[in-house]
């Protein structure tokens, strides 16, 4: 994705992408898009890993794990400030229904819903019981990153191909720091 930006060649994607996800405005829509960006930004979700994890450590007694969430979680952000300075995107300059600022690409939401909720599911996968546990937690987990993806997308301040930029940048972070962690710290699942 990064390639096709950094050449300008998206026009094949964003422009009926954000028009299909924006046909559907409504004023619920637009409320519960803008509750998903707001728990989707990196304050909020900074603070919602912190209380996390507290009661992991106080029920689960996780300890390194904690670590993993924190590196992950706050290694993100970095990332993404870096992205951004090196592909200097401008936001989108479309129907808006959101006003926000700095670069466009890779979504820095986007990038933190996959840091937060996949190390969530991966830290969580070994405490699921059964088959159906685990597969309703991945799911869970898909279901967030993609609403606050396409929350973005809706309320006009990204591309779709910032938002699959994002999720690409930040699935090789989660990857390189848990292959780090488990290579560390010996498999948690």
């Amino acid at each position: 994705m990064s390639l096709l930006v950094a050449q300008h060649r998206t026009d094949w994607l964003d422009p009926p992408l954000i028009d299909a996800v924006q046909a559907g405005e409504h004023p619920r829509i637009t409320q519960a898009a803008q509750v998903l960006s707001y728990i989707g930004s990196v304050i909020p979700m900074f603070i919602i890993c912190l209380i996390l994890a507290f009661m992991f450590y106080i029920r689960l007694r996780f300890r390194t794990e904690l670590l993993l969430m924190l590196a992950v979680v706050a290694g993100s952000p970095i990332l993404n400030s870096l992205l951004k300075w090196q592909f200097q995107r401008e936001r989108p300059e479309i129907y808006r229904l959101a006003e926000a600022a700095g670069y466009s690409y890779p979504s820095g939401h986007a990038m933190s819903s996959v840091s937060f909720y996949g190390v969530l599911a991966y830290l969580l996968w070994r405490y699921m019981p059964g088959r159906a546990g685990k597969l309703i937690l991945l799911a869970a987990a898909i279901v967030m990153m993609a609403a606050i993806g396409l929350s973005r997308i809706y309320l006009g301040v990204h591309y779709p191909s910032d938002i699959v930029g994002g999720y690409f940048a930040a699935a090789f972070w989660l990857t390189l720091c848990v292959a780090f962690y488990e290579r560390r710290f010996g498999r948690t699942s």
